[in-house]
């Protein structure tokens, strides 16, 4: 059996996982109380994004949307985006 590496979590990937849990969690919870979860996805548009000077970068705004998770015309329409 081949040996594998650990890897090595930063600070960023500590706190996307701790975010992922928290929002797994919740889905959980919405679930079980027969809620239909969501889950809050950025506008991937022009008016939601602004350039950092100083990073000399585009960033995205801060604008979501909620998507239904059992919502089916919503789940095609994001598939449909990549």
């Amino acid at each position: 059996m081949p040996k594998t590496e650990e890897v090595k979590l930063t600070p960023r990937d500590k706190e996307t996982i701790e975010k992922l849990v928290d929002m797994t969690g919740d889905i959980v919870k919405l679930a079980q109380c027969k809620k239909d979860p969501a889950v809050d996805i950025p506008v991937r548009a022009l008016s939601n994004v602004s350039f950092n000077e100083r990073k000399k970068i585009i960033e995205m705004g801060r604008r979501t949307s909620q998507q239904q998770l059992f919502n089916l015309s919503q789940g095609q329409n994001y598939l449909h985006e990549y």
